[in-house]
């Protein structure tokens, strides 16, 4: 497999969006970066990271950005309610 990154990277999500089609996004509930590296392997457009009902701190947040975009996989995280609630 030939490794080719090209800046900016172009989301997945969006470019099925504008093409009409759907994008499939896998809900992640744990705190653990291979199940979102699991989930990008697997061929899933985004992994979306759970902050607001799931307690995970910020370097494990940042593990499992970085395991899902090593497979070029979208990630959407949805942060934990903060004083701007």
């Amino acid at each position: 497999m030939e490794f080719i990154m090209s800046f900016p990277r172009k989301s997945r999500v969006l470019q099925k969006m504008r093409a009409g089609k759907k994008a499939l996004s896998f809900k992640l509930n744990l705190s653990c970066p291979r199940v979102a590296e699991i989930a990008a392997i697997s061929g899933f457009d985004a992994v979306w990271i759970d902050q607001e009902h799931v307690p995970t701190d910020h370097s494990t947040v940042e593990n499992m950005v970085l395991a899902s975009k090593a497979y070029d996989c979208d990630t959407i995280v949805r942060v934990a309610k903060g004083c701007y609630s």
